[in-house]
Formats: C-alpha cells, sequence, structure tokens
C-alpha cells in the first residue's frame, strides 16, 4: 500500500510539472489580439516627416504564476504598431530612462515609438533622441504662446469667441483639396477627410487658402488635443 501510494503521488507530481511547463510555453507562446487603432498602417507617402503625441500608446502588463513560479512581461501598442513584447527587465530599464529623456520602444513600417514623461509618441522620420526631445519641447513653448496671445486678446477687449466659423466657399475647398492631392497633410491618408483652419478661427484664423489644409480625422483630433 505504501508503494503504491508513493507511485501515485509520484504520478501527480509528473502531471504537474508537465501542466506547469506545457502552461508556460502557451503562455510564452501567446500574443495579445491587437486593437482596432493598433493595426499595421501602409507607409506614408507624405514627404514631410512628423512627429506625433499617441494617444492610444500604452504598456500592459502580462503574468503568468504557477504555485511559487511567477514571471512577467509586457505589451506596447501604439497607433499603427502591433503589439511588441518587452521582457520584465527590458521594460524596468525603459521605464527609468523615459524619465530622463526620450526612449525607443518600438517600429512598425516606417514610424519609431517614443517613451518620454510617462507620453508616447511616433514618428516617420527615422528621428534621434535629441530631435524627439526638440520637437516636443518647441510644440510645448508654442502652445504656451498661443495661449498668452489668447490671453492677451482677451484683456486687449479683442474676444476670440467672437470670431464666428464662416463656411468655407466651395471654391476654396477645391482649391484645397487639388493643391494638398486629396490626402491628409499629416499622415497621406485618403480617407475621412477634413478641412482644417491651421491657425484656429477661435484665435482669429481666416478661411483663407494659406489658412487651410486636408486632414484626416485622426490628425486632426489629435491636433485639437494639442492645442
Amino acid at each position: 500500500m505504501v508503494a503504491l501510494g508513493i507511485a501515485v503521488l509520484a504520478a501527480a507530481i509528473v502531471v504537474v510539472l508537465l501542466w506547469s511547463v506545457a502552461s508556460q510555453r502557451s503562455w510564452k507562446a501567446r500574443t495579445p489580439e491587437p486593437e482596432s487603432f493598433a493595426r499595421e498602417r501602409p507607409a506614408s507617402t507624405s514627404l514631410r516627416a512628423q512627429l506625433r503625441r499617441d494617444v492610444n500608446a500604452a504598456i500592459v502588463p502580462d503574468s503568468w504564476r504557477f504555485l511559487w513560479r511567477h514571471k512577467r512581461r509586457h505589451w506596447f501598442q501604439g497607433t499603427g504598431c502591433p503589439p511588441h513584447r518587452l521582457s520584465q527587465e527590458q521594460y524596468q530599464k525603459l521605464s527609468a530612462a523615459q524619465q530622463r529623456g526620450p526612449v525607443l520602444v518600438a517600429t512598425s513600417v516606417d514610424r519609431q515609438y517614443w517613451w518620454w514623461n510617462d507620453e508616447f509618441y511616433w514618428d516617420n522620420g527615422r528621428y534621434s533622441a535629441d530631435d524627439v526631445r526638440a520637437v516636443v519641447l518647441k510644440n510645448e513653448r508654442q502652445n504656451r504662446q498661443r495661449v498668452e496671445q489668447a490671453h492677451m486678446a482677451l484683456a486687449a477687449g479683442k474676444d476670440p469667441a467672437r470670431h464666428r466659423r464662416d463656411a468655407i466657399p466651395e471654391e476654396v475647398r477645391r482649391f484645397v483639396f487639388q493643391r494638398d492631392g486629396g490626402v491628409c497633410r499629416s499622415c497621406g491618408s485618403r480617407e475621412l477627410l477634413q478641412f482644417d483652419h491651421i491657425i484656429p478661427v477661435a484665435l482669429g484664423g481666416s478661411s483663407e487658402p494659406e489658412n487651410l489644409q486636408l486632414l484626416c480625422s485622426t490628425c486632426n483630433r489629435e491636433k485639437s488635443d494639442r492645442l
């Protein structure tokens, strides 16, 4: 009976160990289903390099645990970037480094994805970390200047809210569409195009062709988030 009990116990241990190995292998081979925004996009046809804040991007932890054994990894997803695996060690190094300056997290097609001060960005110009730092700081400075100009206009009695958004004349719309080649000036998309005021109407921008550009709905929304 004792021998039988030992044999049963040994068999149970073997089954548990085999299940543990199979479970861990399955976890290692598993890749999360990409979010809709994370599906790869064709390379941009625009000749203009750009850097954008990626409001969709995130790093999500993924753990495996069995009894006392525990393993952890992370997955990065961004706009146009399917799940990209980061080991726990990689994540810890990147997390510490991004507090000091921009760090490259992933690449997909023609885009690079950066992490800096808990914000994510992508570029299509093969920017360096110094390039990303310079462009982000420049945009932040310009945003502050826009806010200061709006306050100055309000203090001078020129309420920006009084500017009316008149309909863009049809001939102007046709001219801008042809001038921009029927594509988004930012990412090159041909879908859900909108006429964007480079200087917003609320800040005194006009509906002249020089102040208009074609943007897709996504790029237009991202631009609004920066203003």
